[in-house]
C-alpha cells in the first residue's frame, strides 16, 4: 500500500524512516483487535553514550549513525513485529506472541541486537563502535497500556545502564519501586538545596605520629523516610539532574564557615588543609574558580589551606579544560590531589603530568596489601615515585594497626580511615580533636 506524503510525516520518523511515537501507539492499541496475537514483548533501547559522538563528531555524523542503527535493528525483527524510534537516540521493538509470551525469544532477540548494533561502523575514515542498553518487558495485549508499558520498558533499561550498559535487563517490580525511590529522592534533593539542609561531617588526616594536619569534608544526608542516603547515590542524583553544582557550592559555604568559626574559637588550630571533593561538572563550570575564591574571601579562609580532592574521570572528558582549570587554581594557592588512585586508568607514568600536589591510594588497596604482595608492590611503587616527583601521598581506608604501620615503614605521609576516626559531625569533631 502506497503511504501518501501526509501519513509519511504523521507516524513515520524523518530521519531513519522508522515508526514514530504516533505509529508505535496505534500499533499497540490495535494489537488488542487482533484475535491471533495475545502477548507481545516490548524492548526500549537507548544507545549508550551517543552523546559523546554528537558532542566530538558532530550532528551529522550522529545523524548517519542513527540511519545505520535503525538499518540493523530491522535487520532484527521479523514482518510480523515494529521497530520505532521515539526520538534522539530512543528506539522500541514491538514483538508479538502467537499464544503466550516467549521471555526466551525475547532474550534471543535482545542478544541479536546487542550484537548486530555492537559491530564497528566505518564512517568517514573514522570506526565508530556504539553500544545499546536495553529494557524488556512482556505483556498480555489485553492488559497493554501505552505510557504504562513504555514507562516500565524504559526503566528497565536504566537498569540495565546501572548495571554496566551494552546489556538487557527484564522489567520486575522491584525497578519499578527503585524508580520511584529515586524520583522522590530527586525531588526532595532539590528542597534540601533549596532549604540548605544539608549535613557535613569531617574526617580527620593524620601524620604518622597521628597528629591531625587534615580533615576531609564530606557530605551527609538523613532522608526523612529512607534514613541516610549514601553519597553515591545523591551524588550521582544530583550529577544527572544539573544539582551537583548549587549543591557543591553550599557544602564549600558551609565547611569554610566551620572553619573559620574554629579559627575564632582557638587560633591555633593544628591542622593545615580543608579537603573538598569536586565533581568534574563543577570544576569544568567556568564560574567556579571565581565563585571559590569569593567563598574563601566571604569567610577569611587562605586559598593555601583548601585541597580539591579531584578523580581521574575529570581528565577523561573536556581534557585541556580541566588541565587549565586545575592550573588556574594552583596559582591561587590551592591544592590538588588526586582522588581513589588505582581504580580507574591512571597509572605511575601519567602522575608527573598532571597538574597535582597530592596522590590519595584508594582504600581497596590500603585494606588487602598485608594479604597481597602485587598490592604491597604497587603501593611501594607508588610511594616511592611520589616522593621523587615531590607529591604528598595519602592512605584512605587506614581501619588497622598492621595497615599504619606497614605504610609507616614506606614512608607514607599522611594517614585517613576508622583506625583514627570515622566522619563526625562539626561538634563531635571538635571535642575529640580540638580540645584537646
Amino acid at each position: 500500500m502506497r503511504i501518501n506524503q501526509l501519513e509519511q510525516s504523521v507516524y513515520f520518523d524523518s530521519l531513519t524512516g522508522l515508526a514514530n511515537r504516533e505509529h508505535l501507539r496505534s500499533f499497540i492499541e490495535g494489537l488488542k483487535e487482533q484475535k491471533h496475537i495475545t502477548h507481545v514483548s516490548v524492548l526500549f533501547i537507548d544507545l549508550d553514550n551517543f552523546k559523546d559522538v554528537n558532542d566530538f563528531m558532530g550532528h551529522e555524523t550522529g545523524d548517519r549513525l542513527l540511519i545505520t542503527i535503525a538499518q540493523r535493528l530491522n535487520e532484527c525483527a521479523t514482518a510480523n513485529d515494529l521497530v520505532a524510534r521515539l526520538g534522539g537516540d530512543e528506539f522500541v521493538v514491538v514483538l508479538t506472541h502467537q499464544v503466550l509470551p516467549d521471555p526466551t525469544l525475547a532474550e534471543l532477540i535482545a542478544d541479536k541486537i546487542i550484537q548486530r548494533i555492537g559491530e564497528p561502523i566505518l564512517d568517514n575514515a573514522h570506526t565508530l563502535v556504539i553500544t545499546p542498553s536495553m529494557g524488556i518487558i512482556s505483556e498480555d495485549v489485553k492488559m497493554l497500556d501505552f505510557n504504562e508499558t513504555l514507562k516500565q520498558a524504559d526503566i528497565a533499561m536504566y537498569s540495565a545502564k546501572n548495571k554496566g550498559k551494552n546489556r538487557f535487563h527484564i522489567f520486575d517490580h522491584k525497578d519499578q519501586d527503585l524508580f520511584n525511590k529515586k524520583t522522590i529522592l530527586t525531588m526532595d534533593l532539590r528542597d534540601c538545596i533549596a532549604e540548605n539542609s544539608l549535613d557535613i561531617h569531617f574526617q580527620p588526616q593524620m601524620n604518622a605520629q597521628q597528629h591531625v594536619v587534615g580533615v576531609e569534608v564530606l557530605a551527609r544526608w538523613k532522608h526523612e523516610k529512607f534514613g541516610f542516603v549514601s553519597p553515591d547515590v545523591f551524588i550521582e542524583i544530583a550529577e544527572k539532574n544539573n544539582l551537583i553544582y548549587p549543591l557543591g557550592l553550599q557544602i564549600i559555604d558551609k565547611a569554610c564557615f566551620q572553619l573559620a568559626k574554629w579559627f575564632k574559637r582557638k587560633p591555633s588550630v593544628d591542622f593545615k588543609t580543608l579537603s573538598l571533593n569536586i565533581s568534574p561538572i563543577q570544576l569544568i563550570e567556568p564560574k567556579f574558580e571565581k565563585d571559590l575564591l569569593n567563598l574563601l574571601e566571604k569567610h577569611n579562609i587562605p586559598a593555601e589551606m583548601i585541597c580539591l580532592e579531584i578523580t581521574e574521570s575529570v581528565f577523561m572528558k573536556n581534557y585541556q579544560t580541566a588541565i587549565t582549570a586545575l592550573n588556574n587554581l594552583r596559582e591561587h594557592g590551592i591544592t590538588i590531589s588526586l582522588d581513589d588512585f588505582g581504580t580507574g586508568f591512571s597509572s605511575l607514568n601519567s602522575l608527573w603530568k598532571l597538574p597535582i600536589d597530592e596522590v590519595k591510594i584508594d582504600k581497596s588497596f590500603v585494606s588487602s596489601m598485608s594479604k597481597d604482595d602485587s598490592l604491597f608492590t604497587m603501593v611501594e611503587s607508588v610511594i616511592s615515585l611520589c616522593k621523587k616527583l615531590n607529591l604528598e601521598v595519602v592512605a584512605e581506608g587506614v581501619e588497622h594497626s598492621i595497615e599504619f604501620n606497614i605504610l609507616k615503614g614506606l614512608d607514607c605521609n599522611i594517614y585517613q580511615g576508622y583506625l583514627f576516626s570515622k566522619p563526625l559531625p562539626a561538634d563531635l569533631f571538635e571535642k575529640t580533636f580540638l580540645d584537646k
